[in-house]
This record gives C-alpha cells, sequence and structure tokens, in this order.
C-alpha cells in the first residue's frame, strides 16, 4: 500500500517530506513539487493547524498504479538526500552506469566507492553525476 500526498503549495510538501524523514519513512519526490509518495500512513504525522492544506490518496495496489506509467522514473525522482550507506548509480560520467555506494557526504560532492573491474575505488563525484536507489518492495 502507499500513499500519494498532495498539497496546495510545494512548501507544505517540504514540511511533510522533513517530517516523515524523522520518522524515517520512504518517501518519494514525484515530478510535482507538490506531491509526494509515501509507504506509510503520513495523517499520524501531520501537524493539525496544517492538515487541512494536504490531500491524502490511498494506493491500495502500487503495482497496478504504476502499469499507467512506462517506469517508475515516470512517476517517482531521485532524491537529492543523499547519506552514508546509500546505493547510487550513475547516470553520467566515466562511471555512468555502475552502481557505487555513498561513504560520505559534503555540501558540493560525494565520496563513493565503486567496484571497477574487481577493485573498489573511491571517488568524489557531484550530486547530480548519481542518483539514488531506493527499494520499493
Amino acid at each position: 500500500m502507499a500513499f500519494l500526498v498532495y498539497a496546495k503549495n510545494a512548501k507544505y510538501i517540504k514540511i511533510l517530506k522533513s517530517l516523515l524523514l524523522k520518522e524515517n519513512c520512504l518517501v518519494f519526490d514525484t515530478e510535482f513539487p507538490e506531491a509526494v509518495i509515501t509507504m506509510k500512513d503520513p495523517q499520524k504525522f501531520i501537524p493539525q493547524e496544517i492538515k487541512k492544506h494536504f490531500h491524502i490518496e490511498i494506493v491500495d495496489d502500487f503495482k497496478k498504479f504504476l502499469k499507467g506509467f512506462n517506469s517508475l522514473v515516470e512517476v517517482v525522482t531521485p532524491s537529492a538526500g543523499f547519506k552514508a550507506g546509500d546505493t547510487v548509480k550513475f547516470v553520467k560520467g566515466q562511471y555512468e552506469g555502475l552502481v557505487g555506494i555513498v561513504k560520505t557526504v559534503n555540501k558540493q560532492n560525494l565520496e563513493v566507492e565503486i567496484a571497477v573491474w574487481g577493485r573498489i575505488v573511491k571517488d568524489v563525484v557531484e550530486y547530480d553525476e548519481v542518483e539514488k536507489i531506493v527499494s520499493v518492495f
């Protein structure tokens, strides 16, 4: 089960997203800044004074919901909230197509370990070179 959350203003989604992430809830950004998808019921995390700004739709069958799209990427955008231990896929640069693990996060870049030709390589990359791989199911 998933929950599609809309808000009248993107600032409310940012508030909700930070509240959900503090509770270790899985939150997916969407192509629309006024909407997110979460796998946990967000009702109990929304403060009463801002509940009126949200509309929540329950998606009983998440796989069926996604059938109308060519891929999950059409609905969900990669999260920029990287942390140590996250698995990332390189989308551009010299490691494009490879997968790595974030070791440290800085304001400007990430230090990532990548398996290249059987060796572990550490490199510093820009945020836009990678996207977080998130397990949905």
